[in-house]
């Protein structure tokens, strides 16, 4: 597993480094260094496009969405 810390340059990859385990490790770090307050969660999840690992963020709206009809009946 590559080492990963506060001074880990993010593009740069020891020669032969697999670049998707890089990410990995480096979205790891980051995860274990967030400490949000509550109702915020954290996971670690693929991205969109599946091909690299990214912190999630979310947490419930605080006002709920109001959707209002446009449309005379």
């Amino acid at each position: 597993m590559p080492q990963v810390g506060a001074g880990t340059v993010w593009n740069h990859f020891a020669a032969g480094e697999d670049f998707v385990l890089a990410m990995r490790a480096r979205s790891s770090w980051v995860f274990g260094q967030l400490h949000p307050l509550d109702p915020v969660s954290l996971v670690i999840a693929q991205s969109s496009a599946g091909v690299s690992w990214v912190v999630k963020m979310t947490a419930p709206a605080l006002t709920p969405l109001v959707v209002w009809n446009t449309i005379p009946l």
